[in-house]
């Protein structure tokens, strides 16, 4: 794409997703310039929901059907043989679906967005807007300090948990460095453009309290936080894209799978000892991911309540092995130092008069 447009697209690719795609739509579509979604076959409303939204913001949102049947996950030896050796383009591949959502981009930047994610819209405002604005902000020397600190610590911790104690993280506590780093953040975003990661918390309900996860993925559970490098804020380029990922394994959500793996991902070094990690920003807790609510997941988690002190996180059974090394270090700073803000209390009302409407059914 030459010269695309100064502003964001979101990607969303869903299916099956009836129960909270209008919610996750509704909570992103005022950051976005434009939302893109591509959908697969669904046994559920989905597409009908997509139909209405589209209707509803006809000039910013795109739908698209991906006839292709995809076979991604809980492969077989044969069917994992079969597709890890088809051609990087075939569109039976998981990142082709991937790359066809990000082919029908109009802007410069992009963020790949769930049907199960319901956004904190006005953080997602302040940082899209962020990436529009032409207009130089001054970095305080104290947001630059919390800047380069915090981005050492986590480079120290990473090569800490990598080389010596696996699981470890630097204490690091401080509401006014993570509020000096917020700032930092928004305005490198305004005069660099830098990519930022993004995550969410993993959500479920226990005796009708939002309660967050303290499970694992590879015991049917799920972790306390959702994103790990997964969800950035993106150029869009040459160099980003997908590419298929085959992995071996007995996880219980993945087994033998045949994923997709960002290619952008190898620049920014995001996973790796001292991997030079300054492009890359961090920006925090941006939503909830309701997938632990989904109806065809409802099984007894593991949870704690939210703001609950951090020491129970941290002796979680998955906690320790299922956030990349270099991202423990940042989501335990963002987590300690977080409060609930009022549209994030109004998104939680929302989602659970959705759940128990579901349970009701």
């Amino acid at each position: 794409m030459e010269n695309p447009a100064i502003g964001v697209s979101g990607l969303m690719r869903v299916k099956n997703e009836a129960e909270f795609i209008a919610l996750s739509v509704e909570s992103c579509i005022d950051a976005l310039d434009e939302l893109i979604i591509v959908f697969q076959d669904c046994q559920d409303n989905t597409p009908q929901i997509i139909d209405d939204l589209v209707k509803k913001y006809p000039t910013k949102i795109s739908a698209y059907h991906y006839i292709h049947e995809i076979k991604s996950h809980q492969l077989n030896d044969n069917e994992f043989d079969i597709i890890s050796n088809l051609p990087q383009n075939s569109p039976e591949l998981l990142a082709t679906y991937y790359n066809f959502a990000l082919s029908k981009c109009n802007y410069k930047y992009a963020l790949k967005i769930d049907g199960d994610q319901i956004y904190n819209t006005q953080k997602l405002i302040k940082i899209c807007d962020a990436y529009r604005s032409t207009v130089k902000k001054k970095i305080s020397l104290s947001e630059y300090i919390s800047g380069l600190s915090l981005h050492f610590l986590s480079n120290i911790n990473s090569f800490i948990n990598n080389c010596l104690i696996n699981s470890w993280t630097i204490p690091c506590q401080g509401k006014r460095i993570v509020e000096k780093y917020e700032q930092y953040v928004i305005k490198m975003i305004n005069n660099k453009k830098n990519p930022t990661n993004l995550n969410g918390f993993n959500l479920c309900f226990i005796n009708g309290q939002p309660s967050l996860c303290n499970g694992e993925y590879g015991n049917y559970g799920f972790p306390p936080f959702n994103g790990v490098y997964d969800h950035l804020i993106f150029p869009v380029s040459t160099d980003t894209y997908f590419i298929p990922n085959p992995i071996k394994s007995k996880h219980t959500k993945y087994g033998n799978c045949v994923i997709e793996r960002f290619n952008y991902d190898s620049k920014l070094k995001l996973r790796f000892g001292f991997g030079w990690k300054w492009k890359l920003l961090q920006g925090g807790f941006m939503w909830f991911h309701v997938a632990p609510l989904k109806r065809c997941n409802k099984i007894e988690f593991q949870s704690i309540p939210f703001n609950e002190n951090i020491s129970i996180i941290k002796s979680g059974t998955d906690f320790k092995s299922s956030l990349f090394n270099s991202s423990r270090f940042w989501m335990l700073l963002f987590y300690k130092n977080y409060k609930f803000c009022e549209s994030e209390n109004i998104n939680l009302t929302k989602i659970c008069k959705i759940v128990l409407k579901s349970d009701n059914k």
